[in-house]
């Protein structure tokens, strides 16, 4: 064994011990250094198996080179844009190579229009149109502006190249791009078809701006074509929509006007034990002047009953003119737009009877009771019950024999809440 020092590392030269037999037999074995090199262990770190191919990070996906992350969105990208963006791609490409190899050849035979200031433009044209296409195919697609912040985060999520904040300049500059293209377009149009010699002194270079023009006939052809659809054939698809019934439902019932809030009743919460019996809609009934005629049919105690009812109500205090009493269930104690339950009148002989102010109740014919003040601010905006969405008013020409029937049924109860 020996030993050999080199610049601050000791390589150890390990001989195995051989026999004599062996020295004949086996050939000459080569020595084992230790440590072993960095040659080796890079070898050996190579070999390793690799397994799967781990998922993406967002840590890698920012340690990741820029063209391998355009390759990456390249892959991800959808079918329909990657069969775009290889279309366009292809044909820009073959314009480019054309219009130059053209310019290259032709640029200074004579002709009365600039058309090979016009076929230069276009490969401009071509060359700031196909990055900016290419750039809108590998990002997210743009939200609305009224979209919440986990579908923002959700698009943002697999974006592998830009920033929304480089989205918005890009469409900017693709936007004048368009513009620009579309400006070119009319001024080619007019050099084309006010030419009169460049068809003879330079055929090539008069053939070759004829060609670009078609291609731009063609790109502002897709324009065209959705200006034609939206212009003359979308008023006849809705129409036709609104015909057979189909598209998002229009709301037909608006707000109600002052003199339709006005006319609800208006009530105050009250509630003793007893007192009426409620109805289907979960609203107490209570008698009026047309069931007055029936105590003359009542027993005696059934008399009774109704008297002791009758004298509970002196015990609050008087209520405003025209208001009368409503008792509602537990359920339905609350005001379903400020969720404040409704307040019980005090006794009249306690002291907060003298400054008592009373909460007015507003019936509607469905028979629900919501706070007036609540329930007017909402009928201002929209004429539908706010708990169940029946219309207050039913609007003018669509009542039906059903509607007619149950908007008299439920009015039925607004109609016979007295005292």
């Amino acid at each position: 064994m020996s030993s050999t020092d080199a610049t601050n590392v000791t390589t150890i030269v390990i001989d195995p011990p051989q026999s004599r037999d062996d020295d004949q037999a086996s050939p000459t074995r080569s020595p084992t250094l230790y440590p072993p090199p960095a040659a080796a262990t890079a070898n050996h770190e190579q070999s390793a198996p690799s397994g799967e191919t781990a998922t993406l990070t967002p840590a890698m996906q920012v340690r990741m080179s820029l063209l391998r992350r355009l390759w990456a969105a390249t892959v991800n990208m959808q079918g329909v844009r990657r069969r775009r963006i290889a279309l366009f791609g292809t044909i820009g490409v073959a314009q480019l190579i054309a219009w130059i190899v053209i310019l290259a050849m032709k640029y200074d035979t004579p002709c009365d229009r600039p058309l090979a200031l016009y076929l230069l433009l276009t490969c401009v044209r071509i060359a700031l149109a196909f990055p900016i296409s290419y750039y809108n195919a590998v990002t997210p697609r743009p939200l609305r502006r009224n979209a919440d912040e986990e579908a923002r985060l959700a698009s943002e999520a697999g974006r592998l190249v830009g920033s929304a904040d480089l989205d918005r300049r890009v469409r900017f500059i693709g936007d004048a791009v368009a513009l620009a293209s579309f400006i070119l377009f009319i001024i080619g149009n007019f050099w084309m078809v006010t030419t009169e010699t460049c068809s003879r002194t330079s055929p090539t270079l008069y053939n070759a701006a004829l060609a670009a023009l078609i291609f731009s006939w063609l790109w502002t052809a897709e324009l065209v074509i959705y200006v034609i659809l939206v212009i003359f054939f979308l008023p006849f698809f809705l129409l036709g929509m609104r015909f057979f019934g189909l598209g998002q439902a229009k709301n037909e019932v608006g707000p109600l006007s002052k003199s339709g809030i006005e006319n609800l009743p208006q009530r105050i919460y009250r509630s003793y034990a007893g007192y009426g019996r409620l109805g289907s809609s979960g609203v107490q009934i209570h008698r009026n002047a047309c069931t007055a005629a029936d105590d003359r049919h009542r027993n005696p105690s059934q008399r009774a009953a109704a008297a002791e009812r009758i004298s509970a109500l002196a015990a609050y205090p008087p209520f405003p003119a025209g208001v009368e009493p409503i008792r509602l269930p537990e359920s339905q104690a609350a005001c379903c737009i400020c969720l404040c339950e409704f307040e019980l009148p005090p006794a009249r002989e306690s002291a907060e009877a003298a400054s008592w102010e009373p909460e007015l109740l507003r019936i509607l014919p469905c028979g629900h009771a919501l706070h007036s003040v609540c329930l007017d601010e909402w009928l201002r905006v929209s004429g539908r019950c706010p708990i169940c969405q029946r219309p207050v008013q039913e609007p003018k020409g669509k009542k039906s024999r059903k509607g007619s029937t149950r908007g008299d049924s439920a009015a039925a109860p607004s109609s016979s809440l007295s005292t």
